[in-house]
């Protein structure tokens, strides 16, 4: 036979439970205030490429891209702002989770994207042209125009060199989206503390 409850009396484990779940609600601000943290801290370690490495023990070990770490972490935070953007932010930063969607409309990048937003976009297309005047192999050179990719090889380490270079400078162009949106944090009077979200 099941157990009846005392709603006045409920035992100790229900208003534990209550209790945690009454925590877990965080308001919008924390849950911000959270994610720009995490961009600070991934944004503070080095920027590894990632990649497998071999220890002195003999064990090779995995570590991802930091740079790709920090990104992600500026992402979620433009997704979490998104809603409250005003004219600046939207200047710099309009569709910057849409770069490499297709353009049905044929309307000109410029009338898309935020200034930013255009700059990270145009990264692909700004070291593919100079990978074809850089790469010496010829071969190589061929085949990345019928690709339309630079191309990786034991030839030549152009593509590869080029590659970080641009991971460089995509990594330093979302360290300003960051800036932006912190300073959209601080125009918005560091939001209001009233909204609430569901947080596990």
């Amino acid at each position: 036979m099941e157990e009846m409850i005392d709603g006045d009396n409920p035992p100790q484990e229900f208003e534990e439970y209550f209790h945690q779940k009454k925590d877990e609600t965080k308001t919008y601000r924390q849950i911000v205030l959270e994610a720009i943290e995490k961009c600070r801290i991934e944004g503070s370690k080095q920027m590894t490429k990632g990649g497998e490495y071999l220890m002195e023990n003999g064990m090779i070990i995995s570590a991802p891209d930091q740079r790709q770490v920090y990104i992600n972490c500026v992402e979620t935070l433009f997704s979490l702002l998104s809603f409250t953007f005003d004219k600046e932010a939207e200047d710099n930063l309009k569709c910057l989770l849409n770069l490499y969607e297709d353009n049905p409309n044929g309307k000109k990048d410029e009338d898309i994207f935020g200034v930013l937003a255009l700059q990270i976009k145009n990264l692909q297309q700004k070291y593919f042209d100079k990978y074809l005047i850089k790469e010496w192999w010829q071969p190589y050179v061929e085949q990345a125009k019928k690709e339309g990719r630079m191309v990786e090889g034991d030839r030549t380490t152009t593509a590869q060199f080029l590659t970080q270079q641009r991971e460089d400078e995509k990594l330093r162009l979302y360290r300003k989206v960051f800036v932006e949106l912190t300073l959209l944090f601080k125009r918005k009077n560091e939001l209001s503390t009233k909204r609430t979200l569901g947080y596990k």
